[in-house]
């Protein structure tokens, strides 16, 4: 059966040798005992020349049969098979995503394997430090104490930091396909101006990062102020296809304003009422008129209207009352 194989193979082996010579990936044929027939010159070129020996002794540089060999497993059932393996080439240690394939022949018994080697060792170096990235990302997002959440275009919640769930009372399952609006408002439809302006859609018309002042509704009820910020998150066309919603709560900065602002008012309002004379102020010991800033002498009355708010009105004392009109007094009195 292997000379049959080989034969076949040197017959058309011009026609085999275009098409497999033309694909980048690291093609080998072994049959079934596991000897290499035939490598393509990606094959010897990452792996080596192997040609009549073992593939296990070239690809991994072992005296056995690998465990998980994928050759072998598509021996047993007739499948494809993939493994990533470790293979020692000459350049050194790669990393390599091997998938083998039966090769039948007209009855129907497997006669040999086709296997394709693929060096991934970049694409796995590339994705363990997107992943440690990714992971470093979310751990400063977790760290952050403002509510970080990422929506969908349809306002859907696709990933939540810890902030998020402590500011609505939600669990991470609860958050994670929700909507923004009924997870932070308690609402079963988009926000709207006047009483809820939503600011990812005042976004989409702008396009801009936008702050607004909400008042959210945790899961038990409770009503808390915030700041927050919708920012675009765009792909490589520049079309907006996702939104970054932070909301920072502002409840105890709101209430102290408020406080502050009262406060202010009522100080405003009791200095309109009240204007102190100040200093030494000059006045006639006999007829009690007051000298002013201009030299001349005017009723106290006159000057104290003038230098404050105070308004008088004029009535007579009891003893000012007995000397003037003397007569409507008893006289044992």
């Amino acid at each position: 059966m292997k000379n049959r194989l080989i034969k076949e193979l040197r017959k058309d082996g011009n026609v085999l040798k275009a098409i497999i010579g033309s694909i980048g990936d690291a093609i080998s044929i072994q049959d079934v005992d596991l000897k290499v027939l035939y490598q393509n010159d990606a094959h010897k070129k990452l792996i080596g020349e192997h040609v009549g020996g073992y593939c296990y002794k070239g690809l991994r540089r072992r005296d056995a049969v690998c465990d998980d060999c994928p050759v072998i497993m598509s021996f047993r059932d007739g499948s494809v098979h993939s493994a990533i393996k470790a293979a020692d080439t000459e350049k050194g240690v790669i990393l390599a995503e091997v998938t083998a394939s039966p090769v039948k022949d007209a009855e129907g018994n497997i006669i040999a394997g086709i296997e394709v080697v693929r060096n991934i060792t970049d694409r796995i170096q590339a994705d363990n430090e997107l992943r440690e990235t990714k992971s470093m990302l979310e751990d400063i997002a977790h760290g952050v104490t403002e509510s970080i959440l990422l929506l969908s275009q349809d306002y859907k919640i696709v990933w939540a930091n810890n902030a998020a769930l402590k500011q609505t009372g939600l669990a991470m399952n609860e958050l994670i396909g929700n909507y923004c609006y009924k997870a932070t408002h308690g609402r079963e439809t988009v926000c709207e101006s006047p009483d809820d302006p939503c600011p990812v859609c005042e976004l989409l018309e702008t396009g801009e990062p936008i702050t607004v002042v909400h008042e959210h509704v945790d899961k038990s009820g409770g009503k808390r102020i915030v700041e927050v910020s919708a920012y675009p998150v765009r792909d490589e066309t520049g079309d907006i296809v996702r939104f970054v919603h932070i909301a920072r709560d502002i409840t105890e900065r709101n209430k102290l304003e408020q406080e502050r602002e009262k406060l202010i008012s009522e100080l405003r309002d009791a200095l309109a009422e009240i204007r102190t004379l100040k200093g030494i102020i000059p006045i006639c010991a006999s007829c009690k008129k007051i000298r002013n800033d201009r030299g001349f002498w005017e009723q106290i009355e006159a000057y104290i209207s003038r230098h404050s708010e105070a308004e008088f009105s004029h009535g007579v004392c009891p003893d000012c009352a007995k000397k003037l009109y003397p007569k409507y007094f008893d006289k044992k009195e």
